[in-house]
């Protein structure tokens, strides 16, 4: 159930918070290897606080990335990068330094800032592990952090291409292929095995193109690097993500776009469009039934990958998202009833059973974060996924532990509409003082208005034709327009409110991986935060263990 916000330590940084399961806890007092750590990030100025020039100039997101080695005691080892900098350490190292004595590898870069990294968890042991890392620059770097003697260049001339690599991601499945995306708005398919076109910039061929996109393929005599070039306009490709299924890829770029592709048939299958603002950030959920994503509209938007639209949105941070993640150990599958049935709302949970007999159907955990330094949790029931409301929805009110409820939820002559996916209550009346509110808070009740005041809200005349228009003759910008099926009114579908929102940092958090036994958090000062999961959740430990920040 959301908890209200405590009103007189509205900046107070939480270091526990309790949640259906039991209680998530954070200790301070083991620090790790901190890089650049005598830098300050921030000075003071007579218009406040400004990123001092040494950081601004080499200080890209601070990204974790992980990767489990099977062994007889499985270890699992983190990427992290700050600066200048890659460090890579075991999990376990976390909390047994306080001196970076434990660091497996740490790599300093001159000239260029590592962007972004991923482990290739297909070809994983104990005897190498290969990690390949983006940059600024263009350039591609792959390593291996055990062996330590390994490592290519690709770009290393930058010829295919100049600008930030923004997202790297091994190829599900595949041992030796990658896929990198930049700041172009162009993405690139590489095999670790084959070496780059050689004396000058590559020539390319079309290959296949779509709606928005093409992709080429490189003209060479054998085969060479990279492989396939994709060309999805001139708009910053800003994260993509491969389904868990190995099937899908899904891809967020600057112009609030999201495409999902059909990854092996390199075809589009469907697109949705932020309330406003780029998207930053995705993520699917483990049964690759739903991507969840998030952006500059302050809101998380959940599309469904059966009816290929957006099917609902969330609203709680007062910041841009920065990050999202689904917990793989706790969404559970055809449950009876979520983790830890014996909530503070038991009126609420008893209406829960009631409605839905006792079954919940699919239920995930979705975890995001956000440069307001806060982290929000999100409970999220496929029955309530497949089923978007049709009336008018403005304000969500929480339903305090010792009520009742007194009326029947769905009911016509009812003046709240019961929500089992965040035991929530949806108000119906639109506040007369909105100055507390968010922008994207602000904006929602626009689009709420009388249906007189919509005309202005649509784009161009294909929004005003017979649903039955054929999508070949509507223009591409009318489809993603606001009141379109891609990017629907928050009226139009359910606005979702998270279990809880805290902050957690100083910083503005960058990044969120969720772990067997805890989750781990990044902040843009270089700071790993490590929460450690209730007692219950750790394979039947005996205490709680307490958590780390490095």
């Amino acid at each position: 159930m959301a908890l209200a916000p405590n009103s007189s330590m509205p900046d107070e940084v939480r270091c526990s918070f309790t949640l259906r399961e039991g209680a998530y806890k954070l200790a301070t007092r083991h620090e790790f290897s901190k890089p650049m750590r005598n830098i300050p990030a921030y000075s003071q100025t007579t218009t406040g606080y400004q990123p001092t020039n040494q950081v601004a100039a080499v200080n890209p997101h601070v990204r974790v990335s992980s990767v489990i080695i099977p062994s007889s005691n499985s270890v699992t080892l983190l990427c992290y990068n700050f600066g200048k900098e890659i460090h890579v350490c075991s999990q376990s190292s976390l909390k047994q330094s306080s001196d970076g004595s434990r660091i497996l590898d740490k790599r300093f870069y001159k000239g260029t800032s590592p962007t972004c990294h991923d482990f290739n968890s297909t070809g994983a042991c104990m005897d190498g592990v290969l990690l390949a890392i983006g940059f600024s620059a263009g350039q591609i770097q792959l390593i291996d952090p055990i062996r330590k003697d390994y490592t290519k260049l690709y770009n290393e001339d930058r010829l295919i291409e100049k600008t930030r690599v923004t997202c790297i991601k091994w190829v599900p499945e595949s041992s030796n292929q990658f896929l990198v995306s930049y700041e172009s708005g162009k993405m690139y398919i590489y095999n670790e095995e084959l070496t780059c076109v050689n004396g000058g910039a590559p020539s390319f061929q079309t290959f296949k193109s779509g709606e928005g996109y093409s992709v080429y393929t490189c003209k060479t005599k054998s085969t060479r690097n990279p492989l396939y070039k994709w060309d999805l306009g001139e708009s910053c490709i800003n994260e993509f993500e491969f389904s868990p299924c190995a099937q899908y890829l899904a891809v967020v770029t600057r112009d609030g776009l999201l495409r999902v592709f059909n990854y092996n048939e390199m075809e589009v299958i469907g697109i949705g469009k932020s309330y406003f603002g780029s998207l930053l950030c995705l993520a699917w959920s483990p049964d690759s039934k739903f991507v969840a994503v998030g952006g500059e509209d302050d809101l998380i938007t959940i599309w469904s990958m059966s009816e290929r639209k957006i099917v609902a949105r969330g609203q709680g941070h007062k910041s841009w998202v920065a990050a999202l993640a689904f917990d793989p150990y706790i969404t559970a599958f055809d449950s009876e009833y979520p983790i830890g049935s014996d909530s503070v709302d038991d009126n609420v949970d008893s209406k829960l059973k009631t409605e839905t007999n006792g079954k919940f159907g699919t239920w995930y955990r979705l975890g995001s974060v956000g440069q307001d330094a806060q982290i929000c949790m999100w409970d999220l029931m496929e029955d309530t996924l497949k089923h978007p409301i049709s009336k008018r929805v403005s304000v969500l009110v929480t339903q305090s532990a010792n009520s009742t409820v007194s009326s029947t939820s769905g009911s016509s002559n009812s003046k709240y509409s019961f929500s089992r996916v965040t035991n929530l209550f949806f108000k119906e009346t639109t506040p007369s003082d909105t100055s507390d509110l968010t922008l994207s808070q602000r904006l929602s009740y626009l689009t709420l208005s009388d249906r007189k005041k919509e005309d202005k809200y649509k784009k161009g005349p294909a929004l005003q034709r017979d649903r039955n228009t054929s999508a070949r003759s509507v223009n591409f910008e009318d489809l993603i327009a606001i009141g379109s099926v891609h990017c629907p009114r928050l009226n139009e579908r359910p606005l979702l409110e998270p279990l809880i929102c805290k902050k957690v940092a100083l910083e503005r958090l960058t990044s969120i991986q969720f772990l067997e036994d805890c989750f781990i958090l990044s902040c843009q000062d270089g700071i790993l935060y490590v929460w450690q999961r209730p007692r219950r959740l750790v394979n039947g430990a005996t205490e709680i263990r307490e958590g780390t920040m490095v």
